[in-house]
């Protein structure tokens, strides 16, 4: 099993945070494949909550030879309230 937290959450080291790589999932991705590629992981399984698990997406569609399957939990397409959906915040404390 291997476990890591997101740059910018939880126990990370908030000085790695760079707001330009990760202003949007790109730059989590692309970390997410380091790991994979570090680790030589084949037919992993990711297990990703709300945004971890758009992130594990979108990571198995760039590098699909990484993964076996992937776990979603909960994950969420748009978390800002639009008319007509629900994403559970507000467009200004997004």
């Amino acid at each position: 099993m291997v476990l890591f937290e997101h740059v910018g959450s939880g126990g990370s080291d908030r000085q790695a945070y760079d707001a330009q790589k990760y202003d949007r999932l790109d730059g989590y991705v692309q970390d997410m494949l380091e790991i994979c590629r570090a680790l030589h992981l084949r037919e992993a399984v990711p297990v990703g909550h709300s945004v971890g698990a758009i992130i594990s997406l979108l990571a198995a569609s760039v590098a699909p030879e990484h993964f076996g399957q992937v776990v979603l939990l909960t994950p969420s397409p748009c978390y800002s309230n639009e008319p007509g959906y629900y994403g559970g915040f507000e467009r200004e404390n997004l």
